[in-house]
């Protein structure tokens, strides 16, 4: 599983904002993508210490892992 992440992360992190640029996507747009990733980690780990409390651990994973992958396929 770990391997699996290193290597989606690597890719999106290496070529989404060349290929962006090659989209000729505004500038804008260019620094919501490279800053979005970097706000979302923070802002659902701290949501994720309220849900451990009411729910099962491998539901939250389940459901972290699909959401997670789920744009890939989309």
């Amino acid at each position: 599983m770990g391997i699996f992440s290193t290597i989606k992360s690597s890719i999106l992190d290496n070529y989404i904002s060349p290929f962006a640029i090659a989209l000729n996507s505004p500038d804008y747009m260019i620094g919501l993508i490279s800053s979005v990733p970097g706000l979302l980690g923070p802002m659902t780990q701290l949501e994720s210490s309220k849900l451990i409390g009411k729910t099962p651990r491998k539901k939250i994973v389940l459901i972290s892992v699909l959401l997670k992958f789920l744009p890939l396929f989309l």
